[in-house]
């Protein structure tokens, strides 16, 4: 093993897999089971559901975990000859060809079948330049059904956006401005999406393009996950979590009841609040990447280096590209008609699909990703 890739393993934290494991389970349960599934209202196993409403803040663990992680690299690497060639190399060795291959088999089914194959699937992607550019997060928007085959990307539209623009901030300025910037883009994250949520005639609900699906809107998820690795660079920090390691549980409590109270009063929630809703979710997450990192042998790092979160966080990005489209043509195949789980048949179908998944993965990591992640880190940030 070189010295780089000796210092860089010196470097990784084995409990942010296990936060990624945690955060692709969550996306799963949603997809699989919390959406598939329909209880009468007020009986015990809507009571049951209910608690599983903001599984769809996955994505938002994601995008901290992100923030972090990127940050930290870009911090690290600030004044190295080869900042930008080797940050990209690396990102596009990562996230291009499992992505691209994903579009690419979408629209040559789509053009062989048409929607025959699975309507709940192929209906009305956006443009194919859209997806090859990462933009198609501007169509997502709840003016109009998208291709669920694809619906996922959005996220990683948000996030190559991101990384397009933190490089620049992190060469451009000192650390103390650059500290300034991101806590900025932290408070104006909630005020841009009360002002689109306004401005946007559907207002707040899922799918909406203008408020969910831009970096604008979405940056105090990503920005948190910077600040967390600006602060971790400090010594000083390192010291006051450690030592202060209550005060920063209590801070987690209090983050977890309102987290609990969101998952009561989120659907029904205003416009303010929803907004706030976000940035709450987020500084959730980003304390809890904190304790991961600063209180390894607590019993939370014990729970995210179970061999299950670890595994599955390995695997999360493929996972997260195909977790659609296989439970979707799944259940066309066996039932021709979207997923749903109202009997014990349709149950199995839903749990092939997420074993096809799991297999799938686990291949593409073996074979496709793990080869092209050495690749990209031949690269080095060093002349």
């Amino acid at each position: 093993m070189t010295q780089k890739a000796e210092s860089e393993n010196a470097l990784r934290i084995t409990e942010l897999d296990g936060l990624r494991g945690l955060a692709i389970l969550l996306i799963l349960l949603l997809h699989y089971f919390v959406g598939a599934i329909k209880f009468q209202p007020g009986s015990p196993g809507a009571y049951v559901l209910a608690c599983f409403r903001l599984t769809w803040t996955g994505v938002d663990l994601f995008f901290v975990l992100s923030g972090f992680l990127i940050g930290g690299i870009l911090l690290r690497q600030a004044a190295s000859p080869n900042y930008y060639r080797a940050f990209y190399v690396r990102r596009i060795c990562r996230i291009f060809p499992l992505y691209y291959l994903n579009i690419i088999l979408f629209f040559v089914l789509l053009f062989i079948f048409g929607t025959s194959l699975s309507y709940w699937l192929f209906k009305n992607p956006a443009p194919l330049w859209s997806y090859l550019t990462f933009t198609q997060n501007f169509y997502f928007d709840s003016r109009s059904f998208w291709a669920l085959w694809l619906a996922p990307t959005w996220s990683l539209a948000i996030e190559e956006q991101f990384y397009f623009i933190l490089p620049f901030l992190v060469r451009t300025f000192s650390e103390r401005k650059l500290l300034w910037v991101v806590l900025f883009s932290i408070i104006a994250a909630p005020i841009f999406r009360f002002a689109f949520a306004r401005w946007h005639a559907q207002g707040f609900i899922a799918g909406d393009g203008l408020v969910e699906m831009m970096v604008a809107t979405r940056a105090d998820s990503l920005m948190l996950g910077v600040l967390v690795a600006w602060l971790f660079r400090r010594n000083d920090f390192q010291k006051f979590v450690v030592n202060r390691r209550q005060l920063l549980y209590q801070v987690f409590v209090i983050l977890a009841l309102g987290m609990g109270w969101l998952t009561i009063k989120y659907p029904q929630a205003g416009t303010i609040t929803k907004a706030v809703a976000f940035t709450w979710i987020a500084l959730f997450y980003a304390v809890l990447l904190a304790l991961a990192v600063s209180h390894r042998e607590s019993w939370l790092g014990v729970v995210l280096r179970t061999p299950f979160l670890l595994s599955l966080g390995a695997i999360s990005y493929c996972v997260y590209l195909i977790h659609m489209p296989i439970l979707g043509l799944c259940h066309s195949y066996f039932f021709s008609a979207e997923p749903r789980i109202s009997n014990f048949l349709e149950l199995l179908v839903t749990l092939l699909a997420l074993t096809l998944t799991i297999v799938l993965a686990c291949l593409s990591w073996r074979w496709l990703e793990r080869p092209l992640l050495r690749m990209g880190h031949s690269f080095s940030y060093s002349a």
